[in-house]
């Protein structure tokens, strides 16, 4: 008898090629997943670095899409390249995973997705020809911290539909340096000047209007205004108004050429008219009632004040002027005059070369109108308001220095997610 012994050699053999087989796959699929990994990692980088772009180009009042695209292709992610998508919202919309997220609707966060693809190698055998990524970045961009702040803004209109909502007429010019012009309007005539007026930006300005800008006659915007751009909330929005001082508010009307040195609480009038003077010492002035008037040749000066008118206008017409500065230390420091967000009354300032006020005017319900009759005026301030009107031959230099005016905080940007 012949006794055959059976061989294991034919099946170690077939063990080793499909072991072959799976490590060849593993190493496969190690490489694409590998690629679209290292891609991932590097798409989130650019999509952090161009929502920090994005936010940065919003509190400078430039135009943040153009940021946010111009920065994620500096790091390899254009737009309609490749099968790259590179989306910014302001404020956020659905993310990756197409759910609202906690920022959705909030314009103070901005929002840049990155959708890029990854060609495989090995991919193919199996019929997946490319791998695809999604990554999002949210950052907050905001002109104030913890209630602060107006950013560069030098001269702002708040009213995001009204048309003119900067106008000049005549040959009114202003001339701003130190800042921006911006206008929220989105209106086609959201400036709009006509005769000879002009708005000049120097060292540096420039003028951003969400809408347009329309002119007639020889009026002019140098350097020219960059249209189209995002809108802006009120930089100043967060503000607590002061509260009223205790005790009867009191009504000064000042005539003839009589003098008068009043202190600082609650009045419900503040008036001068013929060639009455009257000075305000150092403090806090609350004003409820028919406002801050000076008519006639009179003046009203006062050195370290902050005003803030609850009801009632801010007014100096005819050849009399105004002489004001704001507190240079304490909570209100920098802010001149403040009328309450419910306060439509206008303010308005009467160019002359002896018409002087340093601090931030803040109207936001109110329109600024900004006349005169041919004098070079000097104002240094920061002026935020509903409107703004340029008229008569008013020449003002509004010069804005950030520590003049109210600041308390600087502007935020920081990556949320």
């Amino acid at each position: 008898m012949i006794l055959h012994r059976e061989t294991k050699r034919g099946q170690a053999l077939i063990l080793i090629v499909l072991g072959i087989v799976g490590l060849v796959a593993l190493v496969a699929l190690a490489i694409d997943a590998g690629n679209a990994f290292s891609d991932r990692r590097k798409a989130q980088n650019a999509a952090d670095t161009a929502v920090l772009a994005a936010a940065l180009a919003k509190v400078r009042s430039q135009d943040l899409n153009d940021a946010a695209l111009t920065r994620a292709t500096s790091n390899g992610y254009t737009n309609g390249i490749n099968g790259t998508t590179v989306v910014v919202n302001n404020p956020p919309g659905a993310g990756c995973n197409g759910i609202n997220g906690p920022y959705a609707g909030n314009s103070e966060y901005i929002q840049v997705i990155i959708h890029s693809t990854v060609d495989t190698f090995f991919g193919p055998v199996v019929n997946i020809n490319q791998l695809h990524n999604c990554v999002e970045a949210i950052a907050r961009a905001s002109n104030s911290a913890g209630g602060g702040g107006a950013g560069p803004n030098a001269l702002m209109s708040l009213n995001p539909t009204k048309s003119q909502a900067v106008s000049g007429t005549g040959s009114s010019q202003i001339n701003i340096s130190g800042g921006d012009l911006f206008v929220n309007s989105n209106r086609s005539n959201a400036i709009s000047l006509t005769g000879s007026a002009r708005i000049t930006l120097t060292g540096g300005g420039n003028t951003y209007v969400v809408g347009n800008v329309k002119y007639s006659g020889s009026s002019e915007i140098t350097p020219p205004p960059i249209t189209g751009v995002a809108p802006q909330s009120d930089p100043l929005a967060s503000l607590v108004p002061p509260e009223k001082p205790a005790g009867t508010c009191t009504k000064i009307d000042l005539g003839g050429s009589s003098v008068l040195t009043i202190s600082p609480g609650c009045y419900s009038k503040i008036k001068t008219s013929g060639s009455a003077k009257i000075t305000l010492t150092s403090g806090y002035y609350y004003i409820d009632g028919d406002g801050l008037l000076n008519t006639g040749s009179g003046r009203i000066t006062g050195d370290n004040v902050f005003i803030y008118v609850k009801n009632g206008k801010v007014s100096s017409t005819g050849s009399g002027y105004f002489q004001l500065t704001a507190q240079t230390s304490g909570v209100w420091a920098g802010m001149l005059i403040y009328m309450d967000r419910l306060n439509a009354d206008e303010v308005v300032l009467t160019g002359s070369s002896q018409l002087s006020m340093v601090g931030t005017i803040y109207a936001p319900a109110s329109n600024v109108e900004l006349t005169g009759s041919g004098e070079t005026t000097a104002i240094h301030s920061q002026i935020i308001s509903d409107t703004v009107s340029l008229t008569g031959s008013s020449q003002i230099n509004l010069v804005y220095i950030p520590s003049e005016n109210y600041n308390p905080g600087s502007p935020v940007i920081e990556l949320t997610k």
